[in-house]
């Protein structure tokens, strides 16, 4: 399906997790290491904000392979082994994370979602963006943490 001027038509958020439903198979114990490396080698799937209307896009997360750059790349596509020309946010210019309510204050996003959100803000600009589970969005902060210790995180 295509939106207007044969773009592609703006995904909608999926439902958020009910009470009870698990956190996504693994994410809940995944350890900064693991999700390093899942960043480098597949990619975290992520719905990303790409207007101020509220426009969703499915996206895939990466970082390269010496953890400078949050890559953003399409749904189905591989890492790239080289990133050259890929679009990109260099770890060393971002300056705070908001995640759960501070950042759901910056997107449309139901309240049942709030957990999922994530707002990286960089020199150059912000990344919003939900996960398809509190817990994959708690594992993707907690690895910044690591990787940027000096960075605010609200």
């Amino acid at each position: 399906a295509s939106g207007a001027a044969g773009r592609p038509a703006p995904v909608q958020p999926p439902p958020a997790p009910r009470p009870g439903d698990t956190d996504g198979p693994g994410m809940e114990s995944l350890t900064v290491q693991q999700t390093i490396q899942t960043l480098e080698e597949d990619g975290i799937p992520a719905l990303v904000l790409m207007d101020r209307r509220g426009n969703f896009e499915a996206k895939k997360i990466a970082l390269d392979s010496e953890t400078q750059r949050l890559l953003l790349l399409e749904e189905e596509q591989a890492v790239p082994m080289l990133v050259w020309g890929v679009p990109g946010f260099p770890l060393e210019l971002l300056q705070a994370v908001e995640c759960g309510e501070a950042a759901a204050a910056a997107m449309p996003v139901p309240p049942s979602a709030v957990h999922t959100v994530v707002l990286f803000q960089f020199a150059t600009g912000c990344l919003a963006m939900r996960f398809a589970h509190p817990a994959v969005a708690r594992a993707v902060v907690a690895t910044i943490r690591v990787l940027r210790p000096e960075v605010q995180v609200t």
